[in-house]
């Protein structure tokens, strides 16, 4: 349980840097700007989504080891 807790804080931590992220970018209609913007959202949505699968990993393994006791 404690490597759950630990995945989530580490889940939640890349949560608070995206919004940082996105919150500190140029939302313009500058070429650069948007290019930056999606490369940035392009490579955040890929760590989101491992993330994601191990934590539904690590919930499926607590679940298993709960329901057998």
């Amino acid at each position: 349980m404690n490597q759950l807790y630990s995945f989530q804080d580490i889940y939640n931590d890349l949560n608070n840097m995206i919004i940082s992220g996105l919150l500190n970018m140029n939302f313009t209609s500058n070429p650069d700007d948007l290019y930056r913007i999606t490369i940035f959202i392009n490579t955040t949505m890929n760590d989101v989504i491992e993330l994601e699968r191990g934590l539904l990993d690590f919930y499926s393994i607590g679940k298993t080891r709960l329901t057998e006791g």
